[in-house]
């Protein structure tokens, strides 16, 4: 299970978050998870090691061959996730808004969103009042335009505030 709710929007969130998933974690005889920081998560919520299995997710992508960066070439970014407030994205696009690039740099944000949502519309309007990157929300993609991106990107940018399936 995955509990999924907007903790900063709700008084105590992160102690009712914690109770209940103690008193979901007493109802499992098993747990199968996709990650270590999943598997230490559900022991620190009080289900006991021999109830665990972690099973990794395979990858369906594999490392490529590294390439040089030319002076004059863009610096493409890259994140692949939900696009949600707990990703850190706004934080990220802060940041790059204060960098004094002496190249062009893109930031590709690859994931489910909602183009309606609030935190969204906050994001385009901050990167479109910053002028030392390119934003472009490409939204969720297969596969196949996936590894395009995963090659076509200098550096994987990943500023999750919290991540449970780590994948």
């Amino acid at each position: 299970s995955h509990l999924d709710y907007p903790l900063e929007q709700m008084k105590g969130g992160r102690v009712l978050r914690s109770l209940i998933e103690r008193l979901q974690m007493a109802t499992y005889d098993f747990c199968l998870t996709i990650s270590r920081n999943t598997s230490r998560h559900l022991q620190e919520l009080g289900l006991s090691e021999n109830r665990i299995a972690l099973i990794p997710i395979s990858r369906r992508f594999h490392p490529q061959q590294t390439r040089p960066i030319r002076s004059n070439d863009t610096v493409t970014l890259l994140f692949v996730g939900t696009i949600e407030p707990r990703k850190g994205l706004k934080d990220a696009l802060q940041a790059l808004a204060r960098v004094k690039a002496r190249r062009p740099i893109v930031f590709h944000c690859v994931g489910d969103c909602d183009r309606r949502s609030a935190y969204v519309r906050e994001l385009i309007s901050l990167a479109e009042n910053s002028a030392g990157f390119r934003f472009d929300l490409a939204g969720r993609v297969g596969d196949e335009k996936l590894q395009a991106f995963f090659e076509g990107a200098d550096a994987f940018l990943f500023p999750s505030h919290w991540e449970g399936y780590g994948i």
